[in-house]
């Protein structure tokens, strides 16, 4: 059976992360997740107090950057993200660079180094790869192209939770309109913007489990892969 790659887009909290990386464990495939990269950049353009819409600042400080994702098993996400050497997983979902990573990610000329280094990570095959645009940019020439999306509410429930979970004090009306807003900006931005490509399969998960999305598009996989 042939290693083949596989690329999954969709919106802000429709499972990208935790589907790709329950499919890499079962396909024993290597798991990508781009959104962390420009959550990275993000931490540290704020930490550095540079203007996410500065994108002069912006771009020389990730043409300067060395970010490295790395499998992880003792990680809940599965890997870990070091950017110049330091672990910054830990830090890469704090309220700040959720709010800012949108506007980060639609700088253009940080986009092409970044779209650069995740194309090059996809050429040694046998790898999941989870993000925005990762269908029409990245790998378009993946042969299992997946378009994952759930109803707004249904994506405000879920990141509340896990808000929740990590001890955050937030009220559903202000996720829901977080998920709207960056909806919004990935959808319109001019360089890259948030589609479906002609020949991505689109999945629903608004009304099923993670294990009916992970073994729904782990047929697929295998049927794209050549198993008998």
């Amino acid at each position: 059976m042939k290693k083949i790659n596989i690329a999954i887009d969709g919106p802000v909290a429709s499972g990208k992360t935790s589907v790709a990386r329950e499919l890499s464990k079962r396909m024993n495939y290597s798991y990508i997740d781009t959104g962390a990269m420009y959550r990275a950049l993000t931490w540290k353009a704020l930490r550095q107090g540079i203007d996410p819409l500065d994108e002069e600042k912006i771009t020389s400080m990730a043409e300067n950057t060395e970010i490295n994702i790395v499998p992880s098993l003792e990680s809940i996400a599965g890997y870990l993200v070091f950017m110049d050497g330091i672990n910054v997983s830990e830090r890469l979902n704090e309220p700040e660079v959720r709010k800012n990573v949108s506007p980060v990610a639609s700088v253009s000329p940080l986009r092409k180094i970044l779209v650069e280094k995740q194309k090059k990570m996809a050429l040694s095959r046998g790898v999941i790869m989870a993000g925005r645009d990762i269908t029409t940019v990245v790998i378009p020439e993946a042969e299992v192209k997946i378009f994952l999306t759930a109803t707004p509410e249904e994506r405000a429930r879920r990141r509340l939770m896990e808000l929740i979970d990590k001890g955050e004090n937030i009220s559903y009306e202000s996720v829901l309109k977080e998920i709207k807003r960056r909806d919004h900006i990935d959808s319109t931005r001019a360089d890259s913007p948030l589609i479906k490509a002609p020949d991505a399969v689109e999945v629903d998960c608004s009304d099923k489990t993670l294990e009916e999305v992970v073994e729904e598009i782990f047929i697929i996989a295998m049927n794209a892969a050549g198993a008998r």
